[in-house]
């Protein structure tokens, strides 16, 4: 088949409307939906140490991304900033912190989580979507979370702490609802 000027060019007019179409489906987010996503970070922090290593507080901030367990969609492949509080009080541990994450048309979305080690090793909690700016906005549901620290290396002493880093991994589970 011989492609006249005017054929190819309805075909590649029709082509543009199909895969416009097609993007702008994948870009709005449905009203509710449940998901399972994957985070890697590397994390560093600060501790304190009292009392011969029963009282313990310490804080970290930690950068990595989401890996939508399906290859795609909600949150897929997007950079994650989270930032805790943790104590140890006679080796009962408890970690409060929260997370921003960005998507890839540059919406955010927040969350705050608790959660406390459990005999795998393993920090096991809940967390709440607490807000989000556009298509995240008014967010909300109930979601789980438990994630492993490994890799960690600590710095010198100092008189305000022991600095350490480490990597780690998660996975949050849940759902999500929109106004």
């Amino acid at each position: 088949m011989i492609c006249t000027k005017w054929v190819c060019a309805l075909l590649a007019a029709i082509a543009l409307v199909l895969v416009s179409g097609w993007t702008a489906a994948e870009a709005q987010l449905a009203k509710s939906g449940s998901y399972t996503v994957y985070y890697a970070w590397h994390g560093k922090g600060e501790r304190i140490t009292a009392e011969k290593g029963q009282f313990v507080l310490g804080g970290t901030s930690a950068h990595g991304v989401l890996i939508n367990k399906t290859g795609e969609g909600f949150l897929h492949n997007a950079p994650t900033d989270c930032a805790a509080g943790f104590k140890s009080v006679r080796g009962v541990a408890e970690v409060t912190g929260y997370c921003g994450s960005v998507d890839k048309d540059g919406d955010r979305i927040f969350m705050k989580w608790v959660c406390s080690n459990n005999a795998e090793g393993w920090c096991v909690g809940e967390f709440d979507w607490i807000d989000g700016t556009g298509k995240y906005q008014g967010i909300s549901g109930k979601n789980t979370l438990r994630y492993k620290t490994f890799g960690s290396r600590t710095g010198a002493d100092t008189t305000h702490g022991t600095p350490f880093e480490n990597e780690g991994y998660g996975i949050w589970e849940g759902s999500w609802r929109l106004p």
